[in-house]
């Protein structure tokens, strides 16, 4: 807050909130033209450049738990960001990267008159200054890290949730509700719990977190993490719930402090059109009728009567139900009509086309009526094939499964073996679901067969903890080319955290990490 200026104020209406979005930082690692020494600037009251007050700034620090929120910040900062040893590598093989165009550049001399001996100066530990410039990079770095050390301290407040949110954001009936809450008291905190006060009802009911970082995360939200579950809701089922944050004084706070948030089960209304198949990876498939191999969605009207789509809204955010409306005047689709929505955010293009395209790595499609907020009929997806779409079978049904594409027709899923291609690569998807409890899906897609080494067709697929210690075994045997999926459960007792799934073929060797979360 040295400067006056150098924020925006956003509010967001919805959440009755503003958000302080801050900008303009060059000038920094100790570049000064005022004289201030930067590297030990109170950080409860840093040196102003320009006089006058700075209402936001000097109320919040006034505020004993945002000056604490602040200062664990900057703490944690300092001690898994900051610090030279994490980071002086980078910083190095920037260096490397950018002198042979600093060294060509004649043009950097002329504003100040630095030679190239500043450049190499600027990164050295030892003492460095040049006009403007007071310190060299990693000089100022420790200088920095060792001034905190004396400065930072801690007040007598009560502790924080400083961060909340939960998924799925539109539950149905039967979905457990998981709750993610980032607290922190400077002192340890006693107890994090949700409240929960279901519709029509004044008896609390109490759901415990669990301390759940996220290991070694450069994010200090990750490393305040806190996980819950709020039980299935049930048909239409609703209700709020706020987070009981208590720290080892027994201090206490209730957040959000505005209000409690609300959440609801409600059941999907009886969709006379059903999002019947769709294809989120088109390389060599169908086209559009420009010719090109977008993503598309098909819906399908599963009953006896023509159906109105115009008004109605597709969406792939949740949280923007309302993202792309059918404004074609007079579309209707005929009963068991199939329709074809190209998604590749093109709208002047002939035929029907949204506004968003399809994550071949999984996410969230929804039909919406006209009010923008019923939810006709929607689905959460994992990744997804090449070429291959997933789809109804049969046409409007309940059971979901891959096929071969079969835009505008119905969905027949005989002819994936009759005109099965395998695979050319090797692939290994992330597991879905992400975060996952008790159950999640690996799947992987193989090129290989029977080699005449005999070896490059064993393939072997296991979980591992951090620590490197096996933990389960899901494929040890040969297998020919193909797409393979197969389900690890983690019923067996196995902690919350992070866990890595290996997949070896022959001299293919690829990992990915999934979270449990219990």
């Amino acid at each position: 807050w040295s400067l006056m200026n150098n924020y925006y104020l956003y509010y967001e209406p919805s959440n009755d909130i503003f958000h302080i979005i801050p900008y303009d930082y060059d000038n920094t690692y100790g570049i000064d033209w005022f004289n201030i020494d930067w590297a030990t600037a109170n950080p409860y009251n840093f040196s102003k450049v320009v006089d006058g007050p700075r209402p936001l700034a000097e109320k919040l620090i006034a505020n004993s738990q945002y000056r604490n929120l602040y200062t664990h910040f900057m703490q944690f900062i300092r001690d898994n960001v900051y610090s030279l040893n994490l980071w002086e590598a980078h910083i190095d093989s920037i260096k490397q990267m950018i002198t042979a165009p600093a060294i060509e550049d004649t043009f950097r001399t002329l504003d100040w008159g630095f030679t190239l001996n500043d450049f190499f100066n600027s990164y050295s530990l030892s003492a460095y200054s040049n006009q403007h410039v007071k310190n060299g990079l990693k000089q100022f770095v420790n200088l920095r890290n060792s001034s905190t050390f004396t400065q930072l301290a801690y007040l007598s407040a009560k502790p924080m949730a400083y961060k909340i949110n939960y998924e799925p954001k539109h539950p149905g009936p039967s979905d457990t509700i998981r709750v993610y809450v980032s607290a922190f008291s400077n002192i340890g905190l006693n107890e994090v719990t949700i409240q929960f006060t279901r519709a029509g009802s004044t008896a609390i009911e109490n759901y415990p977190m669990q301390f759940s970082p996220i290991t070694n995360t450069k994010n200090v939200d990750e490393a305040d993490r806190y996980v819950g579950v709020i039980p299935p809701l049930g048909n239409n089922g609703s209700g709020k719930f706020s987070i009981y944050v208590e720290d080892t004084q027994n201090q206490f706070q209730v957040y959000p402090r505005k209000s409690s948030i609300s959440i609801a089960a409600l059941l999907p209304s009886v969709s006379d059109v059903v999002i019947n198949e769709f294809l989120a990876d088109n390389a060599n498939s169908f086209t559009d009728p420009s010719g090109e191999h977008d993503d598309w969605i098909e819906l399908y009207n599963n009953t006896n009567s023509p159906v109105l789509l115009s008004g109605r809204y597709l969406t792939d955010n949740p949280a923007n139900l309302t993202k792309w409306r059918f404004t074609q005047p007079s579309l209707y689709l005929n009963p068991g009509e199939f329709l074809i929505v190209w998604c590749d955010d093109n709208l002047t293009q002939p035929g029907v086309h949204s506004s968003f395209k399809l994550s071949k790595s999984g996410e969230y499609i929804a039909l919406v009526d006209t009010d923008g907020v019923s939810i006709l009929d929607s689905l959460s997806f994992g990744p997804q094939k090449t070429d291959t779409s997933y789809g109804r079978f049969p046409d409007g049904s309940a059971a979901w499964q891959f096929m071969n594409p079969t835009p505008g027709s119905s969905n027949l899923v005989t002819s994936v073996k009759d005109k099965y291609i395998a695979p050319n690569e090797f692939k290994l998807e992330q597991n879905y679901p992400n975060p996952f409890n008790p159950s999640t899906k690996i799947s992987w897609q193989s090129p290989v067969g029977s080699l005449p080494d005999g070896k490059a067709g064993w393939q072997t697929l296991k979980v591992y903890d951090v620590l490197g210690n096996e933990v389960a075994t899901l494929v040890d045997e040969y297998k020919p080319a193909g797409s393979y999926e197969v389900e690890f459960s983690a019923k067996g007792g196995l902690a919350s955290g992070i866990y890595i799934y290996r997949l070896q073929a022959g001299e293919y060797v690829e990992m990915k990490k999934m979270l449990l979360l219990r």
